[in-house]
């Protein structure tokens, strides 16, 4: 393996891994949260990312 391989490969296993938004995302809709506090921690997220579980969530979840 020449040296810039092995640097490339190094860097691959400093890449630090990728949040899953959607799962944080749903287990904070779905918890028992007051409102005026989900709201809080909903801006904390991009608008896509909510967007994409919404079809994961109740009407009621999505009222919420």
């Amino acid at each position: 393996m020449n040296e810039e391989n092995k640097n490339l490969e190094e860097n691959f296993d400093n890449v630090p891994e990728k949040r899953d938004y959607e799962e944080e995302l749903l287990n904070l809709v779905k918890s028992d949260i007051p409102p005026e506090q989900l709201k809080r921690e909903l801006e904390n997220y991009h608008e896509n990312d909510i967007a994409a579980i919404l079809p994961e969530l109740s009407k009621a979840e999505r009222i919420k």
